[in-house]
């Protein structure tokens, strides 16, 4: 960090302690000349390596100045732009789709029941958790389901950078679990009074003296320039020991508590990418019309095509001037001695499309995204296509990774009131942290990737099976499906077909006699 900038920033510190309300003014002067020098809010102007994108500040500092705005241009980007919207939804709807499903894996080792009293509690956990998270209990303002949740995290999560997400008890009659869960915008979560950046506060995140992050500042107001006290919320309950909330981002740094936005990297590439494109479909829009100019002998000029008005003004050297507006099928009859004239602005240009397609390689380069992907659009070979498919989904498994650990949060705490409210027994769930853990471990699986080929990708999942290679229950998995309730359909249409005498035994082969 510059001098400058420290001077500043101590300055700011100092004036906001003495008097906060000239702090205050000071710091929102500050953000609005900010704004203005990144072109108002109107457009990325290309200055990459200015507050926040320049990689010669530490950690915090990097986000004073340029993540609102970072937000701002990545929600115009999503909202307004095909390639924004295109990127944020195809990554949505892969890592996250239908939503993540639970399954509960019990360790045997460590909590004290046998192997079938885990069976036994494990489906009955899946059967309490459909309850809560199928309906819209689990949403604390009532609307979504808690797959729609999953969506909605994710979705804000690449858009804002990171999403705040709280799990306050609200007991109701009409609920099946008292826990629920609360999305909150990114932009609400700031430093109290629009307090400068310290050792123990960033962005909105309150540390402890190791630097680890306890909580967050969280405004009732999104407006960043509004002076509104915040309300504390501490992550972990300091006497119930349980989650009260937690940021739902992916750091890219070390000690980074604030997310960036999934367009980052691509901001100023997009947003020109989106500019050229319209200016080529408006050039190509107005050489649709066929336009042309009138030369007139007398030299004076005539009214633009499309714009000559249509009522004659007597005084003028032609008052019997036609209108030369042009229209479909129209008859053009001039003066005596005009001359129509052809324009061709050699639209459209025959390189567009081989420099769209260069320029939405080098994107999805920078979002991890191949091209074919990006585009949705599958023209290569299989070969290819199944390549580029196996790149991009080592890519959605990791983030689906990461997210998982969100989802698991909300498990934990789900679980923990169940056990307490007497609905799940848990043998020894408050006695041992190691214990509790265990009986919260599960695994959460998401929908497979599309299959190009079902004929061969099938076949290929059975040889794993037989060669030992894998399991059903691995194979499922990879589908997006639960082998559990796999079996349980196939059980329940075997007797269902057996009931009507539609089942029928495979015949066992005979054994052919030895010559």
């Amino acid at each position: 960090m510059s001098d400058r900038t420290s001077k500043i920033s101590t300055l700011d510190r100092f004036i906001s302690y003495i008097s906060p309300s000239v702090g205050i003014k000071r710091i929102q002067a500050k953000a609005a000349i900010d704004v203005f020098a990144h072109g108002g809010g109107g457009g990325y102007t290309g200055k990459k390596t200015r507050h926040g994108l320049s990689n010669t500040l530490p950690v915090g500092d990097d986000t004073d100045y340029s993540l609102a705005q970072l937000r701002n241009y990545s929600r115009s980007l999503v909202t307004y732009t095909s390639i924004g919207a295109g990127a944020v939804y195809i990554n949505a709807s892969n890592t996250i789709g239908t939503g993540l499903k639970m399954q509960p894996s019990i360790l045997e080792n460590v909590v004290p029941l046998s192997k079938k009293q885990i069976e036994k509690l494990q489906i009955q956990i899946k059967q309490r958790w459909k309850l809560w998270a199928e309906s819209t209990d689990c949403d604390f303002h009532g609307q979504f389901t808690f797959n729609q949740l999953q969506f909605l995290m994710y979705l804000s999560k690449l858009t804002s950078g990171d999403v705040l997400v709280t799990l306050p008890l609200a007991h109701e009659d009409r609920t099946v679990n008292s826990l629920k869960v609360n999305i909150i915008e990114a932009d609400r979560v700031r430093n109290d009074h629009l307090k400068s950046n310290s050792k123990t506060l960033v962005n909105g995140v309150k540390l402890d003296a190791q630097g680890r992050p306890v909580g967050v500042y969280i405004h009732p107001s999104e407006n960043q320039l509004e002076d509104n006290s915040a309300t504390y919320v501490p992550f972990i309950g300091t006497k119930s020991k349980r989650r009260n909330a937690f940021l739902c981002y992916t750091p890219k740094r070390p000690k980074e508590y604030r997310g960036k936005p999934f367009l980052s990297p691509v901001t100023e590439t997009i947003k020109k990418l989106d500019r050229y494109f319209e200016n080529e479909i408006t050039a190509s829009e107005v050489n649709s019309l066929f336009g042309l100019f009138i030369k007139t002998p007398s030299g004076d000029g005539s009214s633009i095509l499309g714009k000559t008005p249509i009522t004659r003004n007597p005084e003028t050297t032609y008052p019997d001037a036609p209108d030369y507006s042009l229209e479909p099928g129209v008859v053009l009859q001039g003066r005596p001695g005009d001359e129509v004239q052809s324009f061709d602005p050699a639209r459209p240009n025959s390189a567009f499309g081989e420099f769209i397609k260069s320029s939405l390689v080098l994107v999805g380069m920078g979002l991890q995204i191949p091209y074919e992907i990006l585009i949705q659009f599958f023209s290569s070979s299989y070969s290819a296509s199944k390549a580029a498919q196996n790149e991009y989904w080592k890519t959605v498994r990791r983030d689906r990774n990461d997210f998982a650990l969100f989802c698991q949060h909300i498990y934990e705490e789900w679980l923990t009131e169940e056990v307490l409210q007497g609905r799940i027994s848990c043998p020894g769930f408050f006695d041992d942290i190691a214990t509790r853990r265990a009986y919260c471990h599960a695994s959460w699986v998401g929908i497979a990737p599309g299959q190009i080929n079902p004929a061969v990708e099938v076949k290929a999942a059975i040889d794993r099976i037989n060669g030992k290679l894998s399991s059903r229950k691995k194979e499922s998995a990879a589908l997006g499906f639960d082998l559990d309730e796999v079996l349980d359909d196939l059980h329940d249409e075997m007797e269902e077909m057996k009931s009507r005498g539609l089942y029928q035994e495979a015949p066992i082969p005979e054994k052919e006699e030895e010559a």
